[in-house]
């Protein structure tokens, strides 16, 4: 049961990182505002039927399926090949260029290898589909929110500095203690 808290602790610590890595990355690479908009109306629900079937596609449906392909099944076949910091990085290499977000592209590499960091570590993608679902509820949740405007918090531009830290203990404390869970 503790490893459950761990991995639950992991996912909430990598999207706290995530959203700030996104709006450092934000500040450098700016998405125009009408390719923002045109990319959040769209998935925006207007109804509960709406609701269900995209929390169903983008919180369910796509983490399971990119993280079997990417990390179950690309970087295992690569992996077995190469070595795990290679498949690794052709994995998000590919994970990345196969988003076509060209503005979210350096967001999604780093998305990647951590994704593919957890999986080789812990010899499963079922972390991955956790933290990826995580992740995209995060949004899911902010571009649904009527007072959205382009950030999951509204913090100025930065997520305060305590989050930070404690986002950075999470993730390192629950990797540690998950190591030591799956030694057991």
């Amino acid at each position: 049961m503790s490893s459950v808290v761990y991995l639950v602790a992991l996912t909430v610590g990598s999207v706290i990182l995530l959203d700030e890595l996104d709006r450092l990355f934000s500040m450098v690479i700016p998405m125009p505002i009408d390719v923002q908009e045109m990319i959040f109306s769209n998935l925006r629900a207007n109804n509960w039927v709406e609701y269900f079937w995209m929390f169903t596609g983008a919180v369910i449906a796509a983490p399971v399926i990119e993280e079997s392909l990417y990390r179950g099944m690309l970087q295992n076949s690569i992996e077995s090949h190469k070595s795990a910091p290679s498949a690794i990085l052709i994995t998000s290499v590919v994970f990345a260029f196969m988003h076509l977000q060209p503005w979210w592209i350096i967001q999604l590499f780093i998305f990647s290898i951590f994704m593919g960091y957890i999986a080789w570590t812990f010899d499963s993608s079922v972390p991955c589909i956790i933290i990826h679902a995580g992740n995209n509820l995060r949004m899911f949740i902010a571009i649904n929110n009527k007072s959205y405007n382009g950030k999951t918090l509204p913090l100025n531009d930065h997520i305060n500095l305590f989050w930070i830290v404690l986002a950075i203990i999470l993730v390192v404390f629950s990797i540690m203690k998950l190591k030591r869970y799956q030694a057991k």
